[in-house]
């Protein structure tokens, strides 16, 4: 108690160790809460394996049951099979958006991966969470939700002088609501010749 506001006292602290008990924080990914739900599905995660494959299809191709052919020239439609299933039976979604009204004009092997944060294929059954119904399942394409503002741009080169261009940018308008806009170049010189030798049969 002080009784004088002008009054000085000085106060020295004893330290005192005291050992608490273990804390241990676990967590699931994405991938794994995915692969715990009533619905058969595979699941991969894409922040782990990116410097690992060159596109999407590769990623996908990672899971047991799924397949992606294409014709061979760059930025041609591919065909994705599950379990044997394929051409309509199996459809294509960004964030349970059908693919053809998010990227009209991509494919499953254009676009780019630098923006994706997994991937789900779903066999057979497909939630109410995505846009329409396909009969062998489907491939939804989940991409990064950033709660903070973001420009990202990447560049690659291949054979066939190939490149590969994105720009991606990100704006937090508010909590929990995020504009996005992305654009991508891809070019390739698909117009090589090659030599066919064809024997005659006689």
């Amino acid at each position: 108690t002080i009784n004088n506001n002008k009054q000085k006292l000085d106060f020295e602290l004893d330290s005192t160790t005291v050992a608490l008990e273990t804390a241990t924080v676990t967590a699931k990914s994405g991938a794994s809460i995915q692969k715990d739900q009533p619905i058969q599905i595979e699941s991969v995660e894409l922040k782990g394996i990116t410097g690992r494959v060159k596109d999407l299809t590769e990623a996908i191709e990672r899971l047991p049951g799924i397949n992606v052919r294409g014709s061979g020239s760059f930025g041609d439609r591919a065909d994705v099979t599950i379990n044997g299933l394929n051409g309509t039976a199996v459809r294509t979604y960004i964030d349970g958006l059908p693919l053809e009204f998010v990227y009209p004009a991509f494919s499953i092997t254009n676009i780019p991966i630098d923006n994706i944060s997994r991937v789900d294929v779903y066999k057979g059954v497909i939630p109410i969470d995505v846009g329409t119904d396909a009969l062998g399942g489907c491939v939804n394409i989940i991409t990064q939700q950033k709660p903070y503002n973001e420009i990202k741009a990447s560049y690659g080169y291949g054979s066939f002088n190939t490149h590969q261009a994105n720009l991606t940018a990100s704006y937090l308008l508010a909590d929990d609501i995020t504009i996005s806009a992305n654009t991508t170049y891809n070019y390739s010189d698909n117009d090589y010749t090659m030599d066919a030798f064809v024997r005659e049969a006689r």
